[in-house]
């Protein structure tokens, strides 16, 4: 059953395609009723019939409004909402128990609670052109089943679509896997940095960084969870542009085997401070999983492009700890791992099976000490009690590069 409309849909009472899909195209969609039920053997799927119209669910806003009594009256194996020509689409609070996809040519917004609270394992994906926000206070979260979440910003591989996940957002997945990404394949692909107007509450860029979570959290329980980004790159900008930014109390953390996987690459501006990966005041936390983290500094002539800035606590019981940072180039102090404080990397684990923690620091191409810092293009630059170990081995391995003084 397809209907396509551009001036809206009336329908009966109840919509019924026992074994095939149900779509409905159309710029704006009244139906008879608010009980008007619609059933598919296959997805049910809203989507604009012309290119750019907004898309706005559950109450968020949007020209093609599809509510939620409409979705709670339907009965699909998958939801699909938007497509590749859309313009916004914004999402409050929905319960959904199945497999949904949101789609939009430009960005897409989670301005409420998306909570699974029945049904089996599904998956959720937000696929947009550019970027991704997740709003103040926004969760997605399911208490029954796993929910595998993909937020595929950028997902055009065009350079340009940011994920941020403002404060005190999450994501639950209940053991589903969780993949922050870009391209057509988020897993491997990075978000990307760009000049979107907008500000964290620290004041910086919202959209600068490929991924920033600013006091939120991602808890997989036992899932693995996944993070690519690189930063905007424009030498004109006077924004530092981080791969991947986990700041200001944010958590990331699993249980069981899960791993975490954080993968960064720093942009390209003329400031500096292009960091691969960037954490403060955050916690990472596996058990048995590995956690990995991979940071490429980027290019800006003022320096500071740290391949991994780590000043946050990273600790795992056996689940090995591996840091790996390349630094970039222009400028001084182009380190390639950056640990700085106390117990900020710590092994929990007791026994043979105890994590290891592997840090591989390279530094970057770069000038040398010229503010007599004591260091420049380090490999790997570690503050006073940083890392620790009950009975896991600590195995580190620097290599300096660039020019001048001080590069160790």
């Amino acid at each position: 059953i397809e209907s396509d409309i551009a001036n809206g849909v009336a329908t009966p009472n109840s919509i019924t395609s026992t074994n095939s899909a149900i779509a409905f195209m159309a710029d704006s969609l009244t139906l008879p009723s608010a009980d008007t039920s619609i059933s598919a053997g296959g997805n049910v799927t809203f989507a604009p019939l012309s290119a750019t119209t907004t898309v706005g669910v559950a109450g968020g806003a949007g020209d093609l409004a599809i509510t939620a009594d409409t979705l709670s009256a339907t009965t699909a194996s998958g939801l699909i909402i938007g497509a590749g020509n859309s313009g916004n689409v914004t999402v409050d609070a929905l319960n959904w128990s199945g497999n949904a996809t949101f789609i939009s040519g430009n960005d897409i917004e989670l301005a409420g609670n998306y909570t699974k609270s029945s049904g089996g394992d599904a998956s959720l994906a937000f696929d947009a052109y550019r970027n991704i926000t997740i709003d103040t206070g926004a969760q997605i979260s399911s208490t029954n089943g796993k929910l595998n979440t993909t937020l595929d910003a950028d997902s055009g591989s065009h350079g340009s679509g940011s994920i941020f996940m403002d404060q005190n957002s999450g994501i639950t997945s209940n053991g589903g896997d969780v993949i922050l990404g870009g391209g057509s394949n988020p897993l491997t692909g990075s978000a990307t940095g760009n000049d979107t107007a907008g500000l964290d509450p620290n004041g910086n860029p919202a959209y600068s960084s490929g991924i920033e979570l600013f006091a939120a959290q991602i808890s997989a329980g036992g899932g693995n969870i996944t993070l690519n980004g690189t930063g905007w790159s424009d030498p004109s900008n006077n924004n530092e542009g981080f791969g991947v930014q986990i700041a200001s109390s944010s958590v990331i953390q699993t249980t069981g085997t899960g791993a975490i996987a954080i993968n960064g690459t720093g942009g390209n501006s003329d400031i500096g401070g292009n960091i691969g990966v960037n954490t403060f005041f955050s916690t990472i936390q596996s058990s048995a999983g590995p956690i990995t983290i991979n940071g490429t500094g980027g290019n800006g002539s003022q320096g500071f492009n740290t391949g991994v800035f780590e000043e946050s606590t990273i600790l795992s019981d056996t689940g090995n700890i591996t840091i790996t940072g390349h630094g970039g180039t222009g400028g001084p102090y182009n380190t390639g791992v950056f640990v700085c404080c106390f117990n900020s990397i710590q092994s929990t684990g007791a026994g043979a099976g105890a994590a290891k923690i592997i840090i591989n620091g390279y530094g970057g191409n770069g000038t040398g000490d010229v503010n007599n810092y004591g260091y420049s293009n380090d490999g790997v630059l570690i503050g006073s009690e940083a890392i620790s170990s009950v009975d896991g081995d600590i195995r580190i391995t620097g290599t300096a590069a660039g020019t001048g003084s001080n590069n160790r």
